[in-house]
């Protein structure tokens, strides 16, 4: 009898399986369903950053990124939210705000020209014990000025969220 397992990491909620049987001469037997709850104890890390567009020396559109410091035991699913304040726009005819994950080699942005973001990332956080790398999450402003001289400040408060 072959044998065929799909495995998808996905973030708590309902899920069905469906599941059927080939024997060795190719006959298949009608799929079965089964529901159940993905129900994974999820740990968050939160951070705050005060953000100027365009960048001076001393504040930057974008963050340093922030390390994700929870220990991970399995690859695990993202939950990526936050919000933006504006305390300062002149000159400009749109803004928008960034959230940002990394793990290994892969980064998955999740934008607005709104003010909050909520997403769920496609990539996932790799565990600690198998990698030489970090996970990180960051935020980011941009704006799209009107004749040249615009300007934003803005504090940008997210949180990652994730099975441990």
């Amino acid at each position: 009898m072959d044998r065929l397992l799909a495995i998808h990491n996905v973030f708590n909620s309902p899920v069905t399986v469906s599941a059927f049987a080939v024997d060795a001469f190719g006959n298949t037997s009608p799929a079965q369903n089964l529901d159940f709850t993905i129900q994974n104890q999820l740990v968050s890390q939160s951070w705050t950053s005060h953000l100027c567009w365009p960048s001076s020396g001393n504040c930057s559109n974008v963050t340093p990124w922030q390390p994700v410091t929870t220990g991970i035991a399995n690859e695990a699913a993202i939950h990526l939210r936050g919000t933006v304040t504006y305390t300062a726009q002149q000159g400009l005819q749109a803004s928008d705000f960034w959230l940002q994950v990394a793990s290994g080699n892969n980064i998955y942005y999740c934008g607005t020209d709104a003010t909050t973001v909520d997403c769920y990332p496609s990539l996932t956080l790799l565990p600690n014990g198998s990698r030489s790398y970090s996970n990180y999450a960051g935020a980011q402003i941009d704006g799209i000025s009107q004749r040249g001289k615009g300007s934003e400040q803005a504090d940008v408060q997210w949180t990652l969220t994730y099975p441990q």
